[in-house]
């Protein structure tokens, strides 16, 4: 998903993508509590793009994991 005024997330460290989820999520829930629909519409939309972006990068990490284990499988002497 991407909307026009995030930044990249691929730039971002793991951690900061975790730790924006983790506020966002706490302002979300701070909003449900007043009701403001509106608001909660765009925060759900960032905390989408947050998970969509550490799932992709969790996904990558298994990807790599594999790659690695089938390299040292691989002997072309």
């Amino acid at each position: 998903m991407f909307h026009p005024l995030e930044k990249d997330l691929s730039e971002m460290k793991t951690v900061d993508v975790e730790q924006k989820l983790s506020e966002l999520n706490k302002k979300y829930y701070l909003a449900a509590r007043f009701g403001n629909q509106d608001l909660l519409t765009q925060l759900q939309t960032f905390v989408i793009i947050y998970r969509n972006e550490l799932s992709q990068r969790a996904i990558n990490m298994k990807f790599e994991e594999q790659d690695q284990d089938l390299d040292q499988l691989i002997n072309v002497d």
